[in-house]
């Protein structure tokens, strides 16, 4: 039995992916935290968050059989409030930072580009069956772009 049936609550499933990407970015955060006095976080946070996004996802694509338009909004409403949110979270540590805004001016830019990028991925691939090649690329691309931050 799939969940969604119509159009409308095709709609409907982006909004619940939108709040489900706010709600999972607490969790992860928490854990990346504790792993942040390590040199191993930007290897394994790829990992964690695309394996957590992509699951989330992937329980909606098979729900609500979408279209591929339908997909990739649903990888754009995943990775941007995913990316949105982590953002506002990184935010509170810079705060003291006087080169607050400069930082700030591009985690909203770059990194959320990333987790759209890399939820869309997945979302396209999910949805030709291919989730798992689409998790795998998701999940090189954000580690690529934590590799060439590093640099």
């Amino acid at each position: 039995m799939h969940l969604f049936n119509d159009e409308n609550d095709k709609e409907f499933a982006v909004f619940f992916i939108l709040i489900s990407s706010i709600v999972i970015v607490y969790p992860i955060y928490l854990l990346e935290y504790l792993l942040s006095g390590t040199r191993i976080l930007p290897y394994v946070s790829p990992f964690i968050e695309e394996i957590v996004k992509s699951v989330v996802l992937f329980y909606f694509i098979r729900k609500t059989l979408p279209d591929m338009k339908y997909s990739l909004i649903y990888g754009l409403a995943m990775g941007g409030g995913y990316g949105f949110v982590e953002n506002l979270l990184y935010s509170v540590e810079l705060i003291p930072s006087p080169y607050f805004f400069s930082i700030m001016a591009l985690r909203f830019i770059y990194p959320i580009l990333i987790h759209m990028n890399s939820s869309i991925v997945f979302s396209g691939m999910a949805q030709k069956k291919f989730a798992l090649t689409g998790l795998m690329m998701a999940i090189l691309i954000h580690l690529i772009y934590n590799i060439i931050v590093l640099l």
